[in-house]
């Protein structure tokens, strides 16, 4: 059945984690420069063909016999883009907003100053060159098992030095926690989009679907306007355009460090004005087992696992008094809540600005309690979306870097991933173990970014077209 843009998707063409999580248990993320542009151009062609005998990209349809035990998804900066396609003027769509920035092309690198990477987060602290034109190419290999992604490894690295065709710069190791579970104890994964006519999700919730075009891009009517959205109008009108970009997407993937300590450390220090469970999940907006302030401000309420994520803040809880407006999942989320620039009630100020997130732990699973340990942990994360700058960069800039971001909201930022200027410690607004308002002054900053880089995620046609292009005798 045909979406709103007026074509149905095509599932066999784009890459199988824009649209679904796998819930496998391991990643692997390769980070890759092109040494040979032939050998790396056949490589990723013949990805992007299915075959059995050797790997191919994961595709976005259905599994009718059951979870594969890899899966395969890759995405190319803006340099290695333009090395595979022998240009660095590579024709991307057209906005009809004429002076929106190219996020993809400018990059992480430039986009730091406004999205928070600053101070201890700024790029010079960045690990293995992400973020700069040395990095060409992240795959990124998911298993169900140890053995297996040893084995997968084993045959991807082979294929990588094959002709020299890319060396390793850096391989980054992901696992999951039991319970979905990420560092500071949190439940993860609940709140994704619901992409219209994509797969659906494990916690389904009341905020409307979002028009699968904020994610694929995909060819419009010649008018060029997209619904209700003037920031993520896109037209293919050339055949080049059409060939590389149709049903690809884009992304950010984001390395994250967490001070896991320091942040048990915070929620003790202060359990003499809230408890530290209380004030863990005044700072999310959720308890760490996922279960919703809005639905169970007292954790007294078994919350069924379809009713997780099935709550709005306009009509159940629009000041604040139960889940803080300044708390993490308020700001990365805002649902139908009033934000600057709307009046709020049915979420049109927010859905624009939605965005995915397929992310894994890296580094051991923290014993509480246990002191420093001198291991980095942290989260590595993909942020997709069809607009960097629109829904990437929006949600970082607007929403939880800026104090005021709601209407009538409070004055610091997203106490758990903000960044804290100075040495007086970060705000977050919220109330104390007997329900009195009360601001907390001192917040340190608990993540620092460790690398970011924009990639292009082709469809698969993409890729073989990526993989025809020609290069320079």
């Amino acid at each position: 059945m045909p979406n709103s843009s007026g074509c149905a998707l095509n599932l066999a063409d784009i890459q199988g984690f824009i649209l679904r999580g796998y819930h496998t248990p391991f990643v692997r993320h390769y980070i890759l420069r092109i040494e040979n542009g032939a050998a790396a151009k056949q490589l990723l062609g013949g990805l992007a063909t299915a075959d059995d005998e050797f790997m191919h990209i994961t595709d976005a349809r259905p599994w009718l016999n059951g979870k594969p035990d890899y899966c395969l998804n890759v995405g190319l900066t803006h340099t290695g883009l333009s090395r595979l396609m022998n240009t660095n003027d590579i024709e991307f769509p057209g906005r009809n907003i004429a002076d929106q920035r190219d996020a993809f092309k400018e990059g992480a690198v430039a986009a730091a100053p406004w999205v928070g990477d600053t101070g201890q987060s700024a790029p010079e602290y960045w690990w293995d060159e992400l973020g700069t034109d040395k990095i060409h190419v992240v795959f990124s290999l998911y298993s169900t098992d140890l053995a297996v992604r040893a084995k997968k490894s084993e045959i991807l690295q082979q294929a990588f030095s094959e002709n020299n065709a890319f060396s390793v710069t850096k391989i980054h190791d992901g696992a999951s926690f039991p319970g979905d579970l990420i560092h500071f104890d949190y439940k993860d994964g609940i709140a994704q989009p619901q992409i219209e006519d994509a797969p659906g999700l494990p916690h389904p919730d009341c905020q409307p679907q979002v028009q699968s075009w904020q994610f694929i891009l995909q060819q419009v009517d010649m008018s060029g306007h997209f619904p209700e959205n003037p920031h993520c109008t896109y037209q293919l009108n050339t055949e080049t355009q059409k060939a590389l970009l149709l049903n690809g997407s884009f992304a950010a993937f984001r390395v994250m460090q967490q001070d896991v300590v320091g942040f048990e450390q915070y929620l003790d220090q202060h359990k003499d004005i809230i408890d530290p469970e209380l004030l863990a999940a005044k700072l999310c907006g959720r308890w760490r087992d996922g279960s919703p302030l809005v639905l169970d401000p007292d954790h007294k309420i078994n919350v069924a696992p379809n009713d997780i994520n099935n709550f709005d803040y306009y009509k159940a809880d629009p000041h604040g008094d139960r889940c803080p407006v300044g708390s993490h999942i308020r700001r990365s989320n805002p649902r139908n809540q009033p934000i600057r620039g709307s009046a709020g009630g049915d979420g049109r100020g927010t859905r624009n600005h939605r965005i995915i997130r397929r992310g894994m732990p890296y580094g051991p699973q923290y014993v509480p309690g246990s002191g420093d340990d001198g291991i980095e942990r942290g989260l590595m994360v993909m942020f997709i979306c069809a607009d960097l700058a629109n829904q990437y960069e929006f949600i970082l800039k607007d929403w939880v870097q800026q104090g005021d971001f709601a209407s009538g909201g409070p004055a610091g930022k997203d106490p758990l991933i903000g960044t804290v200027d100075g040495h007086e410690g970060g705000v977050f607004e919220t109330t104390d173990k007997n329900g009195e308002p009360t601001v907390l002054k001192d917040l340190p900053q608990f993540v620092r970014t460790r690398g970011c880089a924009y990639l292009f995620l082709p469809s698969l046609k993409g890729l073989k077209h990526i993989a025809e292009a020609d290069l320079p005798g």
